[in-house]
């Protein structure tokens, strides 16, 4: 089943359901068909080979992927992390995670041999790499650098 964003409608104040995989489109509320305000996903999302193309290739937003396993200790001590990064750059940047020993064939097209991996794909295209984990400010300023945002 799709990850949901859960989005009030500013008319009718219905809540409305919104997949994660509609983020960044204009939608409509349910019930009263008013516009909906734009939604992009606050937490990582959750990404396998078959949503690759549409999650990350396709997104409007550029999109920081973090290639990780679950029996990796550093995957798992940069996890809360991502959550808070894909808090602070909501509607700017896309945080998603791919778990490399259920997705071996990105892992492979990547070229993954170390996790954590992340890699930011901008317009489908590698903008930078960096493999381990590293702390929260350096991470901030990694993205921000990347994206030619400033600190």
């Amino acid at each position: 089943m799709s990850e949901m964003l859960h989005v009030p409608c500013p008319a009718c104040q219905v809540v409305n359901r919104i997949p994660v995989k509609k983020t960044g489109l204009q939608a409509r509320c349910g019930q009263c068909h008013e516009p909906l305000p734009m939604v992009w996903p606050d937490r990582p999302v959750v990404v396998d080979e078959q949503s690759f193309r549409s999650d990350v290739m396709r997104s409007m937003l550029p999109v920081l992927v973090d290639f990780w396993a679950e029996w990796c200790n550093p995957c798992r001590q940069l996890a809360p992390l991502l959550t808070e990064v894909a808090k602070e750059f909501s509607g700017r940047l896309k945080v998603a995670k791919i778990n490399v020993d259920d997705n071996p064939e990105l892992a492979r097209q990547f070229q993954i041999r170390s996790i954590p991996t992340m890699i930011i794909l901008d317009g489908g295209r590698v903008r930078e790499q960096f493999t381990g984990a590293m702390p929260s400010q350096q991470l901030r300023k990694w993205i921000n650098r990347s994206m030619g945002w400033a600190s």
